[in-house]
Parts: structure tokens; sequence; C-alpha cells
């Protein structure tokens, strides 16, 4: 995941471009829960009840959401100050702040704005499923699944949020449907696709790494295990803590970075 030294600002941007996509996401599994088709009524909880109306939707106009869903379907224009016109001053800035510390600022900021249209495209199309599966609300989902592929590269959404949202906007309002079907199916290959393959050097060494652990541990446990009861009493403490200073330093080797 991409991280930030300055916490503040990545805080900040997490809380307002993560909302519609969980709310989203929530709705899918809502929407399509064989349940929910059956009748059975649905657990009365705070996110399920705020999928038909999100706080960030409910504040602004149909002008204005249909603003922010023109804004991912045609690349707005950039101001004299280099911002692009459907991000305000205040946005742009701390956008800008958050990516100060960062090495290549300049492309961080480019994502970081490409996600930030990429949540108000969703709040905007789910905003619009008041009028059914219009032409401009499925064109606003076709934008929203292309550029899914670069959110899942980009870590900004994992695999299976990406395969629900993308049911979520392929499904509209048509419910089941086997032509739909297969085009979620046709989504997750494409984004299959679009990960970069395994790297096998790597896996070879992490596989070595858990081996040579598994291996330290047991040896370690049959040690502890041959001694007496009374003994295994007064040295748990120290057995627990040789085990875990060999995971320590099998793991922090070269290779093994990531899998404590």
């Amino acid at each position: 995941m991409i991280t930030y030294h300055k916490q503040v600002p990545r805080v900040w941007l997490w809380a307002v471009v993560a909302v519609a996509v969980a709310l989203v996401l929530a709705w899918a599994l809502g929407a399509f829960d064989p349940a929910s088709d059956a009748g059975e009524s649905a657990p009365d909880t705070a996110a399920s009840a705020s999928i038909d109306q999100p706080a960030a939707a409910a504040a602004l106009s149909a002008s204005q959401m249909e603003g922010r869903a023109q804004a991912l379907l045609d690349e707005p224009e950039l101001l004299p100050d280099g911002r692009p016109s459907d991000i305000d001053a205040e946005e742009w800035a701390m956008l800008k702040q958050a990516t100060v510390d960062h090495p290549n600022p300049k492309a961080e900021l480019e994502r970081l704005t490409k996600f930030l249209r990429f949540q108000r495209g969703v709040e905007a199309w789910q905003a619009l499923s008041g009028q059914g599966d219009t032409p401009e609300r499925e064109k606003l989902a076709q934008k929203l699944i292309e550029s899914l592929p670069a959110h899942l590269v980009n870590a900004e959404v994992s695999m299976p949020e990406a395969l629900m949202l993308c049911a979520a906007l392929l499904h509209g309002d048509r419910g089941e449907d086997a032509g739909v079907d297969q085009k979620v199916e046709q989504c997750k290959s494409r984004l299959e696709q679009s990960l970069p393959p395994p790297d096998k050097e790597k896996l070879r060494k992490e596989e070595a790494c858990r081996a040579d652990w598994e291996a330290r541990k047991a040896a370690l446990t049959t040690e502890f295990l041959k001694k007496s009861p009374q003994e295994r009493a007064v040295e748990q403490r120290q057995f627990e803590a040789g085990l875990e200073a060999a995971r320590v330093e099998i793991f922090s080797t070269a290779g093994c970075d990531g899998n404590f």
C-alpha cells in the first residue's frame, strides 16, 4: 500500500475517497443477496441504512452529481493554477499537501486526483439509481469499470472489492441476468490480467523462509517436549521467547520481508 510521511493528510484523503466505494460495495452485497430475493429481511445496520442516500451524495444537487459524472467521462480542463476544474481550491491544497514528501509528487498528485474523481463517479452512479439504467448512467458505469484495473494495480481497491463493484455496476437495476453475469466474468478476467505476474524467485525465497521456520519451530518444540512437565512449566516463557526470536531471525532476512 502507498504510505505517506505526514499522516493527517493521508487520513483525510482516505476518509474522502473510501466512503462511496465502501457504500456501493455494501449495497452490492445486499442487492444481490439471495436472502433478499427470497423476501428475508436484511440486518438493520447503520451501513445498510445509508446505502440509498449516502451523506456525501445527499448534500449535492442533481446538477452537481451530473457534473461529477461528466468529470469522469470527459477530462476536465486545467485552470491557470494547474488545478483541474472539477476540484475546488481547498481540496486541491489538501491533495498537494498529502504528496509533499512523496518521491514523485507530480505523479502521486495525478494518481490521487484520479482516484478522488473515481470515488465521485461511483457516488454519482449511485445517486442516479432513482432514474433507472439510463444511457447516461450506463455510460458512467462503463467508464468506472474501464478504470478499475488501474485502481487495482495501484492497490486502491482489492481484487474482491473490484469484483463486487464491477458486478454492481454491470447489474445496475436489472437484477439477475445471464448476459450480465458473462460480462462480470469478462471483467474478472481483465482485472486478473492487469496484475503483474508473480515474481517466481521471490515466491521461491518466501517458501524457503516458511520451510526454514517450520523446521526450526519443530526442532525447538521437540527439544522442549523432551523435558519433564515440571521443567516445561518453569521454562515455558523461555521456550516461547526462543520461538519468537527464531521467527524474527528468519523472517527479517532478505527475501523473507513481510511474512511475519
